[in-house]
């Protein structure tokens, strides 16, 4: 019985020591956008440049 508490009480910790890293990771990360976000910012743009220079691009 022991054993079983103790190790339900190991994965509680681990569980909360998982919370507590990603927390920390999203608030590092807050304000900055991902690298795909950047990629579809940037692939908008070009759409959008590229349907000024030649408006028959437009679906």
């Amino acid at each position: 019985m022991n054993v079983a508490l103790y190790g339900l009480a190991a994965l509680c910790a681990l569980a909360l020591l998982a919370l507590w890293v990603s927390s920390v990771r999203s608030r590092r990360n807050a304000g900055f956008a991902s690298k795909a976000q950047l990629r579809r910012q940037l692939s908008a743009k070009a759409v959008l440049r590229a349907t000024e220079i030649r408006p028959s691009l437009l679906p």
